[in-house]
């Protein structure tokens, strides 16, 4: 059962009074009323509801869509709606392109697509370049039958345990290549950018040394292993082109550590390819 008033001229519609049984809510049907009632108004042209809801709602209406965040200007719906004393206030804003019944339809839609672009953008990679290697869950497609989750995100908790357990792998596997990269002893050459940033007749527009890659690895910048790997070929790239025009000894110094670097990240499965 519902109660609305609405207010075309102001498009804003007020839910004055939204209940139905606790038998016909755990069966869904308090979201179907709600999703009908989107539709209603977007055929209206209406494109805000706006509520007042109390201690009990506040959790229902969120779950549709409100939210106590309002976005209209308070002039428009101030003296057109009752104030009640212990209440939220909270706003819901349409949007025309969804019919709202149809949802479920439209993400299982959603979820498909997203999933034949990313099996042919694989595709494409692996066509391009026979021989890349990904890591485990670099490739996967993605799973959207929780849509209460996808709907109702919380930023704050995206961090799982099982993503926690990842991220700690993954840096168990990149300290180990940092130190056996650290290791070599012409890893001096390319300890800091001051050493060999000079060489180079333009400067890079994103530098790198080892010891800024060691500073990222402390504080947990790398999210994944393409943006490490990414670091060391850009490293690679840069000081290879300043030692370039530098005395035989020590560009062929730093070849041999180039072909050492790409040989280590490969041993890990990061790989770079081969020198130019």
């Amino acid at each position: 059962m519902r109660e609305d008033r609405t207010l075309p001229i102001k498009n804003f519609s007020e839910i004055v009074f939204c209940a139905v049984s606790e038998y016909q809510q755990v069966r869904g049907y308090g979201t179907h009323l709600m999703n009908h009632l989107k539709d209603y108004h977007i055929r209206l042209n209406i494109t805000n509801l706006l509520t007042y809801a109390d201690g009990f709602a506040v959790g229902y209406f969120k779950k549709q869509g409100f939210s106590s965040t309002i976005t209209l200007n308070e002039q428009v719906y101030t003296g057109y709606i009752k104030d009640y004393d212990g209440a939220t206030l909270m706003q819901c804003s349409l949007y025309t392109q969804v019919t709202y019944t149809r949802l479920t339809e439209t993400l299982s839609l959603i979820k498909e697509s997203i999933n034949v672009i990313r099996t042919h953008r694989f595709n494409q990679i692996k066509q391009a370049h026979p021989d890349a290697k990904f890591l485990p869950n670099d490739i996967h497609t993605t799973d959207l039958n929780n849509y209460d989750n996808l709907i109702n995100i919380d930023h704050n908790e995206i961090n799982s345990s099982d993503e926690t357990v990842d991220i700690n792998l993954l840096y168990i596997t990149l300290k180990s290549v940092y130190q056996e990269i650290r290791s070599h002893p012409y890893a001096s050459h390319v300890q800091k950018r001051t050493l060999f940033q000079d060489y180079l007749s333009t400067q890079p527009l994103f530098p790198i040394d080892l010891d800024t890659i060691h500073e990222r690895l402390k504080t947990k910048y790398y999210h994944n292993a393409y943006t490490f790997t990414a670091d060391i070929s850009r490293l690679l790239d840069i000081v290879g082109r300043a030692f370039s025009n530098q005395k035989k000894d020590i560009f062929n110094e730093i070849r041999v550590f180039d072909t050492f670097v790409r040989r280590k990240m490969n041993e890990f499965g990061l790989e770079i390819g081969h020198a130019q």
